[in-house]
């Protein structure tokens, strides 16, 4: 099909960019490749939060890591000295309902950064009776919320967030993680 027989609502998903790093060799030890379904999750969700629809080259870095480089980085940027399971960095002062018509005015979208640490999702996994990559799912769909300005400060922000989680996790076969 030629670009001018395409449907109108066709994606490109030549124009999702996802960059990782792996400063983690825990990350080597999953019985699948990370790259792959790390890309296939933000895809999925980049496609449900309708940004796909804008046609723009969009971007997302993704470090996989562990407990300690997250640790350096929640004390560095959230004044917290304990590690956690994902931090979002925002490219953009959005919220949940701008961040299209905030978006369509890029030529490219650098949506952020984001930092995964295997150390604490293989752990909440265990504890929460949760698959490894279900979990990691999670991480991804929560973080790129965050990214697009969805935040849990406040019961009510929580709760969206929460329902656009299970929302989209779903549509991975992924059941409600709360």
């Amino acid at each position: 099909m030629s670009k001018a027989e395409e449907e109108p609502d066709s994606i490109n998903f030549s124009n999702i960019e996802v960059e990782l790093i792996n400063d983690s060799s825990l990350w080597n030890t999953l019985d699948c490749e990370p790259e792959d379904f790390i890309k296939q999750v933000i895809t999925h969700t980049l496609v449900e939060l309708k940004l796909t629809e804008m046609r723009k080259k969009i971007e997302v870095s993704v470090l996989l890591a562990d407990d300690d480089k997250l640790q350096e980085l929640n004390r560095q940027y959230r004044d917290k000295d304990k590690p956690t399971n994902v931090l979002s960095f925002p490219n953009y002062d959005l919220k949940p309902g701008n961040y299209l018509k905030v978006l369509k005015k890029e030529k490219e979208i650098y949506l952020g950064d984001i930092a995964l640490s295997y150390t604490t999702i293989y752990h909440e996994s265990i504890e929460q009776d949760k698959l490894f990559m279900h979990h990691l799912a999670h991480m991804l769909v929560h973080s790129i919320l965050h990214l697009i300005g969805y935040d849990h400060e406040d019961e009510s922000e929580a709760e969206e967030m929460e329902q656009l989680e299970v929302k989209i996790l779903t549509k991975l076969n992924i059941s409600n993680p709360y």
